[in-house]
């Protein structure tokens, strides 16, 4: 009995030692709270879309985007704790990746060449730079293509009329939903690296 009861108690604490919220400094928070304003948009399609555009523009530094015509389709994402430095704050975001959409045809992860995994950033953790600029924060580094989720790049396939590259967008986000589930994610609001 008393061999259960501790079971238990050890089994309760890893669940939420391993959702534990992380403290952080009033910056490190605003500046988190401005990366994921930013990493929610940009997987909803509104870097793809001009009338939406403005409601990214107010998060980062730079003052002008070229249009994208490839794009990462990204299903989720985790990230890291920041880290305030001076004047700075930096956070590591680790994208999950399930492809690439080129003009108007999707391109599975496994069919990615080295050399356009390297040119879509994907692979490695991506570290935001951002800044306080006339009292807020905003992103300073880097500018990647959009990574966009599922439902916004199958709005934006259906859109193209490309119906073989829907097909392949929904085996791709079938297969990612089964490996979701098998690693059997915690859906609670933490820092996951």
């Amino acid at each position: 009995m008393k061999n259960n009861r501790f079971a238990l108690l050890m089994a309760i604490c890893a669940l939420f030692s391993s959702c534990a919220t992380v403290r952080l400094t009033q910056d490190e928070r605003d500046a988190l709270n401005v990366l994921q304003r930013y990493v929610q948009l940009d997987r909803s399609g509104a870097r793809l879309d001009g009338t939406r555009y403005h409601s990214m523009a107010e998060l980062v530094s730079w003052t002008d985007e070229p249009g994208w015509d490839s794009f990462v389709v990204s299903p989720g994402l985790a990230i890291g704790r920041p880290v305030a430095a001076g004047e700075k704050v930096t956070a590591r975001v680790r994208y999950d990746v399930e492809g690439v959409m080129d003009g108007d045809t999707f391109y599975p992860l496994d069919a990615l060449t080295p050399e356009a995994s390297a040119r879509f950033g994907i692979g490695d953790p991506v570290e935001y730079v951002l800044v306080r600029m006339n009292d807020e924060w905003k992103i300073e580094s880097p500018l990647l293509p959009p990574h966009v989720g599922f439902g916004a790049t199958r709005a934006f396939v259906e859109e193209l009329g490309a119906e073989s590259s829907l097909r392949a967008l929904d085996d791709a986000e079938y297969l990612a939903k089964l490996k979701g589930a098998r690693a059997g994610h915690c859906n609670c609001d933490r820092l996951d690296f």
